[in-house]
């Protein structure tokens, strides 16, 4: 349909082999439909989750953003942000959390306390990068029992991450978000 389509390997070579999983080791993105965007006269690259992505989603409910309880392990957030600054914090009952945020022209993904985190030294980092010139008003989550995929202003800036927690994350906190943020529970895609 003339789509330029993509997938990408999840993972570094600094830690791939070691990583704390039992039956597999690493995984792929979700598909991913790329497409050059042009504003002002500058172009830029977006990747957006493919539309099929949506035959996953099992239910949907709308939350209050402040803080609300995940009741799957698999499941993809729209969130809405003010204007400025925001924050997401994933968390368990095993004090476990991952910290999402965005202070000024940096968006900052914190796994330093995100469950499993001491095979490697190079895996509990800060992650930054840079959002000079963009905006954000809306953030899209695929969180899987080891990973999220996050969409900024429909794939305008994108950040992919492993994480092992011991037990899912359970809660997320926010700040300067919206009013509203869409939970939709998602099927998996193995064979149980």
């Amino acid at each position: 349909d003339g789509r330029r389509l993509f997938i990408g390997w999840m993972s570094i070579w600094q830690y791939a082999q070691q990583v704390p999983t039992e039956v597999w080791r690493s995984a792929m993105t979700v598909p991913r439909a790329l497409a050059l965007i042009e504003a002002d006269g500058q172009y830029s690259l977006h990747s957006q989750p493919i539309k099929e992505l949506n035959q996953l989603r099992k239910s949907s409910e709308k939350v209050k953003a402040s803080k609300f309880d995940l009741k799957s392990d698999i499941v993809e957030l729209e969130c809405y942000t003010g204007s400025g600054d925001f924050k997401l914090v994933f968390s368990n009952d095993k004090n476990e959390e991952v910290v999402l945020e965005k202070k000024g022209d940096q968006i900052i993904f914190d796994r330093t306390k995100s469950g499993i985190t001491t095979f490697n030294e190079n895996f509990p980092k800060v992650h930054t990068s840079p959002a000079e010139g963009i905006d954000i008003k809306n953030i899209r989550i695929f969180l899987d029992r080891s990973s999220m995929e996050i969409f900024f202003n429909e794939g305008a800036l994108v950040l992919t991450e492993l994480v092992f927690p011991t037990v899912p994350y359970s809660t997320v906190e926010t700040q300067g978000l919206g009013d509203d943020v869409t939970i939709h529970q998602l099927k998996s895609i193995w064979n149980q």
